[in-house]
């Protein structure tokens, strides 16, 4: 029987916890924001160019950032043992540089599947003059992923995420004096947004580096010093991690392709509810990196207890939360989508598919945080299963056949998510169920 008291000081902790992880959520997708505002002020071609290399650089780029995940979890195990020094953190490190290094050239290959994926030949040098500088600059934003989880493991949370809001700013200004050129800078077009990006991802990596191995007190000698086991157990563990994170991101990215064969009004309406949904998954993701970093500091200390309480209470505040959202969804579908259009019939093709927003929220946020809880007892390869099983042979062909063949459209797509994702919540605690009882102490 859990205690009440005890339950609810939990469940403070992890929310402040996970509010400034949120804020460097935030913080992410305001640079896409930047990006696409300073693209539209210069031209139609470099707007769509910019949408196309994301597209193409997006998957990998997950990948590898779902890999990297499983740094925060594996950091947090060992100080819960109370395993002294930071021989962890070289192996996060030179992980984020390996796994940048694969991703750079995988990044710049994709240019070979452009005129086979049918994308407009006209934009080609606009895609491929942005990739070639951006991509380099993803090995940086791994390094900054790293030394954030390594710190957010170690209960600093705040620095790194409130750095990405910092960068913010810069961005933005480097995207206006590189695009449209200033001063002796000249105009370089769309070449400039990737090196504003390739110059920001660098500065927070060099300030979030320096300030870990600072704060740490890691001699320079340490930095070197490779750690055998350390970088298997990453590899171990990234690995499943990376591959789920890719197969849920691949899902939304062919509901995505699909209502493209539609009427243009199902595909704008379904980038409007998209971005609603990204939004308030925001907190369950938080989350659900709070769960991965307490649990597993409580697995580390042998603490049973620790590992239920840090489990639970970060699932209730995120059920709790998509409980809201998705009434607000049911309730004022059409104020929320009045917000950012005034077209009538965009308005009521949003508000039906805001309905199955609605419908995924709790189910969204139960899984995600589940999969955090789950990625802190160091289970990841039942989840990935989960995930295929769930999203491509459950959620994704329903959506299609309810689609294409029972006429309804972009609403049966988002309910095949709906239903994808539901089946992968009940199977996720189930998994997370069955990893306690072995676990479990004998009374």
């Amino acid at each position: 029987m859990l205690n009440k008291e005890k339950f609810f000081t939990f469940a403070k902790q992890n929310l402040i916890f996970a509010l400034p992880i949120v804020a460097g959520q935030i913080g992410q997708m305001l640079f896409g924001v930047a990006d696409v505002f300073v693209a539209g002020h210069h031209s139609n071609e470099a707007l769509a160019a910019l949408g196309l290399s994301s597209g193409l650089m997006s998957p990998a780029f997950m990948f590898g950032i779902g890999a990297l995940n499983a740094i925060g979890p594996l950091s947090a195990h060992d100080k819960g043992q109370g395993i002294l020094g930071h021989h962890f953190f070289p192996a996060a490190i030179l992980s984020a540089l390996c796994l940048g290094l694969l991703i750079w050239p995988l990044t710049l290959l994709s240019l070979s599947f452009y005129n086979v994926l049918g994308l407009n030949p006209a934009l080609l040098p606009y895609v491929r003059d942005y990739l070639t500088l951006c991509a380099p600059s993803i090995i940086f934003a791994f390094l900054f992923q790293a030394a954030k989880e390594y710190l957010q493991a170690h209960g600093h949370n705040v620095f790194a995420n409130v750095t990405i809001l910092f960068f913010n700013f810069l961005n933005l200004a480097l995207n206006y004096l590189f695009m449209f050129g200033k001063g002796p800078f000249p105009a370089m077009g769309v070449k400039g947004l990737a090196l504003a990006t390739f110059l920001t991802r660098f500065l927070m990596a060099a300030v979030v580096l320096i300030y870990a191995i600072k704060i740490f007190g890691i001699k320079k000698k340490f930095l070197f010093t490779l750690d055998k086991k350390s970088m298997m157990a990453i590899i171990k563990l990234g690995s499943p991690l990376g591959l789920g994170v890719l197969t849920e991101v691949l899902v939304f990215c062919t509901v995505t392709l699909l209502i493209g064969r539609m009427e243009v009004i199902f595909s704008a309406a379904h980038n409007l509810v998209l971005t609603l949904a990204s939004l308030t998954f925001m907190l369950p993701l938080a989350l659900s990196s709070a769960a991965s970093v307490k649990v597993a500091h409580s697995k580390g200390e042998g603490d049973y207890e620790g590992i239920v309480y840090n489990s639970l209470s970060c699932a209730t505040i995120s059920v709790g939360f998509m409980i809201l959202t998705a009434a607000t969804y049911f309730l004022v579908p059409s104020y929320i989508i009045g917000l950012y259009t005034q077209d009538l019939q965009l308005i009521a093709v949003a508000s039906s598919l805001l309905f199955y927003v609605g419908l995924f929220q709790i189910p969204d946020g139960l899984q995600i945080t589940m999969w955090g809880s789950l990625r802190g007892l160091g289970i990841a390869r039942a989840p990935l299963v989960m995930c295929l099983l769930c999203h491509w042979l459950i959620g994704l062909p329903l959506g299609y056949q309810l689609a294409f063949q029972f006429g309804m459209k972009a609403q049966g797509l988002w309910l095949g998510l709906t239903i994808g994702l539901t089946t992968l919540a009940i199977g996720l605690v189930l998994a997370w169920k069955k990893a306690l009882l072995k676990i479990q102490p004998c009374s």
